[in-house]
């Protein structure tokens, strides 16, 4: 059970409670992972009164880590995440992961749910360090069950291990996960996002996934890291 001070947690509310509920049907397993979830946070001060709302490495390098919201979606009300693990520039695992987790944090304060758009051409032996990939997304799931509304990787190539990822996932998750490229990839960016947000997609996908290589429209279009509300 959650002690006290767990229970009164900010990140507590009956919206939580369900959510973990529902990923974990049998409650002492629920329970155990709701605590282990209130722990992880508590060391990285996000639910204490003044919680860390900036990434300092983007301060220091604004592409860093290519991992960053494009706002919401057009239909679902759900955040759109684009990243790119050979557009980072750096790929120092803590860093990633610090920097990733802040920019969830903010954007589920705007949305229900996420959408995470992952870039996968370009992939070489630099970008295959299974700590990212698999450490990155087993505390996604962990940590923000339920929270994921669909995962897509785009044009991914052979040497990218994605038996190594769904070992990492459940059944419900897995089916969640699209693998698209080419003109499928074009129809869904078509079908559900943004026209901003569509274009962006299109442009990149034909740019060589190299670090820190983006298109122009980027600047206008990603959204900063510590913002709570998108028009």
């Amino acid at each position: 059970m959650l002690s006290p001070a767990q229970a009164a947690c900010s990140h507590c509310t009956d919206e939580t409670l369900q959510r973990y509920l529902h990923a974990y049907p049998k409650k002492e397993r629920a329970y155990s992972a709701l605590s282990a979830t209130l722990e992880w946070r508590a060391e990285r001060g996000y639910d204490a009164p003044s919680p860390p709302r900036t990434c300092h490495y983007c301060a220091e390098e604004p592409n860093h880590a290519c991992f960053f919201s494009l706002g919401q979606d057009a239909k679902r009300g759900w955040e759109v995440f684009y990243s790119c693990p050979p557009r980072s520039i750096h790929m120092d695992v803590e860093k990633l992961a610090h920097h990733t987790f802040l920019q969830l944090e903010r954007a589920l304060e705007r949305s229900p749910k996420y959408v995470l758009l992952v870039d996968l051409h370009g992939m070489g032996m630099r970008d295959l360090d299974p700590r990212t990939a698999v450490g990155v997304l087993r505390a996604l799931l962990s940590h923000y069950p339920g929270r994921l509304g669909q995962g897509l990787l785009l044009d991914m190539p052979w040497l990218f291990t994605w038996e190594l990822l769904r070992k990492v996932m459940d059944e419900k998750t897995a089916a969640k996960v699209l693998m698209l490229s080419g003109t499928a990839s074009h129809s869904y960016f078509d079908e559900w996002l943004t026209p901003a947000q569509a274009n962006f997609m299109k442009e990149v996908l034909e740019m060589p996934g190299t670090p820190g290589s983006f298109p122009k429209s980027i600047e206008a279009l990603r959204v900063p890291n510590g913002t709570r509300h998108v028009d």
